[in-house]
This record gives structure tokens, C-alpha cells and sequence, in this order.
């Protein structure tokens, strides 16, 4: 091919796949009254009784988020925070929604390593005592045997939202509370506190598992056709 067609065709095919790259997705939030009835894989409930609530207040960079144990491989796909209140200010104000993989459970966000982050805004309107569904851009994998972190920072000045939270969470060996209160600042941990958070997403299946599966049937494929062929061959025509 002509030098000069070749540079304009592979010009036509660059200037294609640039202009089909599509936009930078953003956390999509939604306001339900109910926690998630289903795909929920993961959940973690304060077993005292939930008669509390921590302001995240949207000034300073404000972040609050909550730390849990993962035993198996899996893909989440959406996060939900039930709250009490909320303050007219807060509302379609912007966040950022961070996910991090910890050493260990007391770890803070401010050492572990960022695995998954994106934006979004809160809804222009909201009802008090209900719950929001933090929809994720893209499914997020988190390997097993593994600590993380779903943090939340306000974007820009605003008001608060009333998180649910338990005064008191026995079964938090794995699962803490933290809040950071300016950018820059320093993240504490809640020893005694905890989030209510449930996870959407599905178990996966590691690919080197799939493909201990899949070996073993080809090459037992392969030797019954061995021997299918090889009888056919000694056989006699008769």
C-alpha cells in the first residue's frame, strides 16, 4: 500500500476510536426507603441498637467512611448508607467516593493504597429516615482475606447528612469508623462506633480456578478422541 494511504487510513482509524471513548462516568446516588432486597454480598450491621447518628457536613473536605474484612473474591457493584437527617444545604452537593485496600483493620485511609475513586453528586432532593444507594461508575474486584475502606469527602461547602450509626458496635473487630475533618487533616478511628453499610455485587470466580476447570476437560477430550481414532484404525474393514 501507498505509504501515504496507509498514514491517512490508520489517521481515520486513531480519529475513530478517539471519538468513540466515552465520558468519565460519576457515582450515580439515589434515594430509597428501603435497604437493598437483593445481590447484597456483604453488610455490616452494629448489633446495638441504632439510636445515633454522625454528621458529615459538607465544608473542609470533610470525609467519613467505613472499614470491613472480605473472606472471598468479589466484584461490588453499589454501596448504601442509611441516614436520619439532613440539612436543606447539602443537597445535589458534589463528594468523592473512595475505595481502599488496607494492611490490616486499623490501617487508615490516609496510608492504605486508593484501589477505586470517582464523584458524584447528592440528589436535589431527599427524604429524612431513609437510606442512599451510592451506585458505583464501574464494578470494583476486592480480593479475599483483605481489609478496605469506603470513604466519603465533600467536594464543596455545604451542609450535613446524618449518618446511622450504632453508639456502640461489639462486633467491630474488623469493621471501624473513620472521619477526617479537614483536608489535610488527620484520620480518626471510632473504637466503639460503627456504620451501618450494606454491598452490593456477586461472588467471582478467580481466573486461575477456571482455568484448572477447563484444562483437565480439554486434555480428557483430547485422549478420548486419541483413543476413538486409534480404534477406528486397528479395526478391520470388513
Amino acid at each position: 500500500m501507498n505509504p501515504t494511504c496507509l498514514l491517512s487510513a490508520l489517521t481515520s482509524v486513531v480519529l475513530i476510536m478517539t471519538s468513540t471513548v466515552p465520558a468519565k462516568a460519576s457515582v450515580i446516588v439515589t434515594n430509597i426507603t428501603a435497604p437493598p432486597a437483593t445481590d447484597v454480598i456483604l453488610q455490616h450491621i452494629p448489633s446495638a441498637p441504632e439510636t445515633g447518628s454522625i454528621a458529615f457536613s459538607w465544608t473542609n473536605q470533610y470525609e467519613i467512611g467505613q472499614s470491613f474484612y472480605v473472606k472471598q473474591n468479589i466484584s461490588i457493584s453499589a454501596i448504601t448508607l442509611p441516614f436520619t437527617t439532613f440539612q436543606p444545604g447539602a443537597l445535589n452537593k458534589e463528594f468523592t467516593l473512595t475505595i481502599y485496600e488496607a494492611g490490616s483493620d486499623t490501617e487508615s485511609p490516609g496510608t492504605a493504597l486508593s484501589i477505586a475513586s470517582d464523584t458524584g453528586y447528592l440528589p436535589t432532593s431527599l427524604s429524612a429516615n431513609t437510606f442512599l444507594r451510592f451506585e458505583l461508575a464501574s464494578p470494583v474486584d476486592l480480593q479475599p482475606d483483605k481489609y478496605y475502606i469506603v470513604m466519603l469527602r465533600s467536594n464543596e461547602t455545604g451542609t450535613s447528612v446524618n449518618f446511622t450509626i450504632a453508639n456502640t458496635d461489639p462486633q467491630a473487630a474488623h469493621s471501624y469508623t473513620w472521619h477526617n475533618t479537614a483536608s489535610g487533616g488527620t484520620y480518626a478511628r471510632y473504637t466503639n462506633r460503627g456504620l451501618t453499610i450494606y454491598v452490593e455485587g456477586a461472588a467471582v470466580v478467580p481466573e486461575t480456578s477456571t482455568l484448572g476447570l477447563i484444562v483437565p476437560i480439554l486434555g480428557a477430550g483430547i485422549l478420548l478422541r486419541k483413543r476413538f481414532l486409534t480404534k477406528n484404525r486397528n479395526t478391520p474393514l470388513v
